[in-house]
Protein backbone atom coordinates (compact mmCIF):
# COMPACT_ATOMS: atom_id res chain seq x y z
CA UNK A 1 0.00 0.00 0.00
CA UNK A 2 1.30 3.46 -0.90
CA UNK A 3 2.19 5.65 2.03
CA UNK A 4 0.26 8.86 2.58
CA UNK A 5 1.72 12.28 1.87
CA UNK A 6 0.98 15.31 4.00
CA UNK A 7 -1.22 17.63 1.98
CA UNK A 8 -3.73 20.48 2.32
CA UNK A 9 -6.39 18.09 3.62
CA UNK A 10 -4.23 16.95 6.53
CA UNK A 11 -5.36 18.55 9.79
CA UNK A 12 -2.84 18.51 12.62
CA UNK A 13 -5.58 18.99 15.22
CA UNK A 14 -7.27 15.80 14.01
CA UNK A 15 -4.00 13.93 14.51
CA UNK A 16 -3.22 15.36 17.96
CA UNK A 17 -5.17 13.09 20.27
CA UNK A 18 -4.20 11.08 23.32
CA UNK A 19 -3.99 8.01 21.05
CA UNK A 20 -1.18 9.50 18.96
CA UNK A 21 1.13 10.76 21.68
CA UNK A 22 2.84 9.13 24.61
CA UNK A 23 5.36 10.03 27.30
CA UNK A 24 8.86 8.72 27.90
CA UNK A 25 10.91 9.39 31.01
CA UNK A 26 14.61 10.21 31.24
CA UNK A 27 16.21 9.67 34.66
CA UNK A 28 17.78 12.69 36.35
CA UNK A 29 20.89 11.35 38.09
CA UNK A 30 22.54 12.85 41.15
CA UNK A 31 26.30 13.22 40.71
CA UNK A 32 26.70 12.98 44.46
CA UNK A 33 25.75 9.31 44.78
CA UNK A 34 24.56 8.24 41.28
CA UNK A 35 21.01 7.81 42.57
CA UNK A 36 17.91 8.62 40.52
CA UNK A 37 16.75 12.04 41.72
CA UNK A 38 13.79 12.29 39.38
CA UNK A 39 12.51 11.90 35.83
CA UNK A 40 12.14 14.37 33.00
CA UNK A 41 9.04 13.87 30.88
CA UNK A 42 9.34 13.93 27.08
CA UNK A 43 6.50 13.65 24.59
CA UNK A 44 6.67 11.43 21.52
CA UNK A 45 4.22 11.30 18.62
CA UNK A 46 3.23 8.04 16.93
CA UNK A 47 2.23 8.57 13.32
CA UNK A 48 2.18 4.86 12.61
CA UNK A 49 3.45 3.50 9.31
CA UNK A 50 0.95 5.18 7.02
CA UNK A 51 2.86 8.40 6.28
CA UNK A 52 5.64 8.87 3.77
CA UNK A 53 7.58 11.34 5.95
CA UNK A 54 7.37 10.52 9.66
CA UNK A 55 10.02 13.15 10.47
CA UNK A 56 7.21 15.72 10.35
CA UNK A 57 5.90 14.25 13.58
CA UNK A 58 8.96 15.03 15.68
CA UNK A 59 8.18 17.02 18.86
CA UNK A 60 10.21 19.97 17.52
CA UNK A 61 8.17 20.14 14.31
CA UNK A 62 4.82 19.66 16.01
CA UNK A 63 5.45 22.39 18.58
CA UNK A 64 6.86 24.74 15.92
CA UNK A 65 3.68 24.29 13.90
CA UNK A 66 1.43 24.98 16.88
CA UNK A 67 3.51 28.04 17.81
CA UNK A 68 3.06 29.36 14.28
CA UNK A 69 -0.69 28.85 14.67
CA UNK A 70 -0.56 30.51 18.13
CA UNK A 71 -2.26 27.44 19.55
CA UNK A 72 0.25 25.79 21.88
CA UNK A 73 -1.79 25.56 25.07
CA UNK A 74 -4.04 22.76 23.79
CA UNK A 75 -0.97 20.71 22.87
CA UNK A 76 0.73 21.48 26.19
CA UNK A 77 -2.34 20.19 28.03
CA UNK A 78 -2.34 16.93 26.04
CA UNK A 79 1.35 16.39 26.78
CA UNK A 80 0.93 17.26 30.44
CA UNK A 81 -2.03 14.93 30.89
CA UNK A 82 -0.14 12.09 29.22
CA UNK A 83 2.88 12.67 31.48
CA UNK A 84 0.84 12.70 34.69
CA UNK A 85 -1.30 9.67 33.81
CA UNK A 86 1.72 7.64 32.69
CA UNK A 87 3.76 8.56 35.76
CA UNK A 88 0.92 7.44 37.98
CA UNK A 89 0.45 4.20 36.04
CA UNK A 90 4.17 3.42 36.36
CA UNK A 91 4.15 4.26 40.05
CA UNK A 92 6.93 6.86 39.76
CA UNK A 93 7.54 8.46 43.16
CA UNK A 94 10.54 10.63 42.37
CA UNK A 95 10.56 14.25 41.20
CA UNK A 96 8.83 14.85 37.87
CA UNK A 97 10.27 17.49 35.53
CA UNK A 98 7.49 18.67 33.19
CA UNK A 99 8.03 21.24 30.45
CA UNK A 100 5.67 24.13 29.86
CA UNK A 101 6.01 26.05 26.61
CA UNK A 102 6.14 29.77 27.42
CA UNK A 103 4.02 30.53 24.34
CA UNK A 104 1.08 28.90 26.15
CA UNK A 105 1.02 31.83 28.56
CA UNK A 106 -0.31 34.05 25.78
CA UNK A 107 -3.24 31.77 25.00
CA UNK A 108 -6.51 33.35 26.12
CA UNK A 109 -7.61 29.94 27.45
CA UNK A 110 -4.47 29.40 29.53
CA UNK A 111 -5.20 28.47 33.15
CA UNK A 112 -2.43 28.56 35.75
CA UNK A 113 -4.45 26.43 38.16
CA UNK A 114 -5.02 23.68 35.58
CA UNK A 115 -1.85 21.95 36.74
CA UNK A 116 -2.67 21.99 40.44
CA UNK A 117 -6.19 20.65 39.81
CA UNK A 118 -4.78 17.88 37.59
CA UNK A 119 -2.27 16.81 40.23
CA UNK A 120 -5.04 16.66 42.81
CA UNK A 121 -7.19 14.61 40.43
CA UNK A 122 -4.46 12.05 39.75
CA UNK A 123 -3.13 11.93 43.29
CA UNK A 124 0.30 13.42 42.63
CA UNK A 125 1.99 15.50 45.33
CA UNK A 126 2.72 19.00 44.01
CA UNK A 127 5.94 18.98 46.03
CA UNK A 128 7.27 16.29 43.69
CA UNK A 129 6.69 18.31 40.52
CA UNK A 130 9.05 20.75 38.81
CA UNK A 131 7.64 22.89 35.98
CA UNK A 132 10.36 23.75 33.48
CA UNK A 133 10.65 26.88 31.35
CA UNK A 134 13.21 26.79 28.55
CA UNK A 135 15.55 29.77 28.53
CA UNK A 136 15.23 29.74 24.73
CA UNK A 137 11.68 31.06 25.22
CA UNK A 138 12.67 34.00 27.39
CA UNK A 139 12.18 37.44 25.87
CA UNK A 140 11.20 40.93 26.95
CA UNK A 141 7.70 40.13 25.73
CA UNK A 142 7.39 37.00 27.89
CA UNK A 143 9.48 37.81 30.97
CA UNK A 144 6.59 39.25 32.99
CA UNK A 145 4.22 36.36 32.20
CA UNK A 146 6.87 33.77 33.06
CA UNK A 147 7.66 35.48 36.36
CA UNK A 148 3.98 35.80 37.28
CA UNK A 149 3.27 32.16 36.42
CA UNK A 150 6.40 31.00 38.22
CA UNK A 151 5.35 32.81 41.41
CA UNK A 152 1.89 31.24 41.22
CA UNK A 153 3.34 27.74 40.88
CA UNK A 154 5.62 28.26 43.87
CA UNK A 155 2.74 29.46 46.03
CA UNK A 156 0.82 26.32 45.03
CA UNK A 157 3.67 24.10 46.22
CA UNK A 158 5.26 23.35 42.85
CA UNK A 159 8.91 23.93 42.02
CA UNK A 160 10.21 25.80 38.99
CA UNK A 161 13.23 25.12 36.79
CA UNK A 162 15.00 26.98 33.99
CA UNK A 163 16.04 24.56 31.26
CA UNK A 164 18.44 24.73 28.30
CA UNK A 165 20.69 27.47 29.67
CA UNK A 166 23.59 28.07 27.29
CA UNK A 167 25.39 31.24 28.33
CA UNK A 168 25.52 31.10 32.15
CA UNK A 169 23.20 34.12 32.27
CA UNK A 170 22.37 35.07 35.84
CA UNK A 171 19.54 37.54 35.12
CA UNK A 172 16.79 34.98 34.63
CA UNK A 173 18.00 32.92 37.57
CA UNK A 174 17.97 36.01 39.78
CA UNK A 175 14.49 37.09 38.60
CA UNK A 176 12.78 33.70 38.88
CA UNK A 177 14.81 32.27 41.77
CA UNK A 178 14.09 28.73 40.51
CA UNK A 179 14.76 25.62 42.55
CA UNK A 180 16.62 24.08 39.61
CA UNK A 181 18.69 25.24 36.65
CA UNK A 182 19.74 22.88 33.87
CA UNK A 183 22.62 23.86 31.62
CA UNK A 184 22.44 22.92 27.96
CA UNK A 185 24.97 20.25 27.03
CA UNK A 186 26.71 22.71 24.69
CA UNK A 187 27.48 24.90 27.70
CA UNK A 188 29.55 22.16 29.31
CA UNK A 189 30.82 20.24 26.30
CA UNK A 190 34.59 19.68 26.57
CA UNK A 191 34.63 21.86 29.68
CA UNK A 192 37.58 19.87 31.03
CA UNK A 193 39.68 21.22 28.14
CA UNK A 194 38.45 24.82 28.23
CA UNK A 195 39.69 26.85 31.20
CA UNK A 196 37.51 29.88 30.34
CA UNK A 197 34.34 27.82 30.08
CA UNK A 198 35.27 26.01 33.30
CA UNK A 199 35.73 29.33 35.12
CA UNK A 200 32.39 30.67 33.84
CA UNK A 201 30.60 27.48 34.85
CA UNK A 202 32.16 27.52 38.31
CA UNK A 203 31.12 31.13 38.91
CA UNK A 204 27.60 30.33 37.73
CA UNK A 205 27.27 27.26 39.95
CA UNK A 206 28.65 29.20 42.93
CA UNK A 207 26.08 31.95 42.33
CA UNK A 208 23.23 29.43 42.10
CA UNK A 209 24.39 27.70 45.26
CA UNK A 210 24.43 31.02 47.10
CA UNK A 211 20.71 31.58 46.41
CA UNK A 212 19.70 27.96 47.02
CA UNK A 213 19.28 26.91 43.38
CA UNK A 214 20.38 23.41 42.38
CA UNK A 215 22.27 23.01 39.10
CA UNK A 216 22.49 20.22 36.56
CA UNK A 217 23.17 19.70 32.89
CA UNK A 218 21.29 18.08 30.07
CA UNK A 219 22.49 14.81 28.61
CA UNK A 220 22.50 13.95 24.96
Amino acid sequence: MDKLKLGPLFRLDDFLTSKNLYTVFQPVISLKDASVFGYECFVRFDAGEGFEDNSFFSPENIFAQKKAEKDVWGLDKLCFKSAVKTARALGLRKKLFINLCAASLFDRDFQKDYFVKAFQKYGIDCRNVIIEFSERDFSEELDFQIKECSDFFKEAGLSVAVDNMRDFGMKNVYRLNPEFVKLDRLAVKNIQNDSLKFSMAKNFVDFCRSIGTKTGCCGG
